[in-house]
C-alpha cells in the first residue's frame, strides 16, 4: 500500500520536492521505495533500521518518537549494498509526515555495508 508522506524540508540532494510516495518494495522484506510524487523517477530505496541495525536508533542525535519509523537510504554497489547512517529518514505513519535528520558528521558512516541483524 502506497502512502503519501509530506516533509517540511526537502531531502538532501533531491531538489525542492517535499511530497513523496512511500511503499513497500515487492518481494523485499523491510525494504521500501520513496518516490517524489511530482516526479516518480526521483526514487530512493529505504530499509527499516530496526530490522538491519537495531542499535542505530539509539545513536541518533535527536531521538525519534515512538510512532516514527527510522529508515536508512540504501545504495547498491557491484559487490555489496550499503546504507547511509549520516542522514536517516524518520517517517510517522499516523501523521504521514517525514523528516531527514543528520545523525553525525562522521563521513565514514555514509556507506556502511548492510547486513541483516534482526
Amino acid at each position: 500500500m502506497t502512502v503519501q508522506i509530506s516533509f517540511q524540508e526537502p531531502l538532501a540532494g533531491l531538489g525542492s520536492f517535499t511530497e513523496y510516495d512511500f511503499a513497500p518494495l515487492d518481494g523485499a522484506r523491510d525494504t521500501y521505495t520513496l518516490r517524489a510524487s511530482a516526479q516518480p523517477a526521483i526514487r530512493l530505496f529505504l530499509v527499516d533500521a530496526a530490522a538491519y541495525l537495531p542499535d542505530f536508533v539509539g545513536e541518533l542525535d535527536r531521538p525519534a518518537d515512538r510512532e516514527s519509523g527510522v529508515f536508512l537510504v540504501v545504495t547498491p554497489h557491484a559487490d555489496e549494498v550499503t546504507v547511509n547512517l549520516l542522514a536517516p529518514i524518520l517517517i510517522d505513519p499516523v501523521t504521514r509526515t517525514g523528516e531527514q535528520v543528520i545523525a553525525t558528521d562522521d563521513l565514514d558512516r555514509v556507506q556502511v555495508p548492510l547486513r541483516r541483524t534482526a
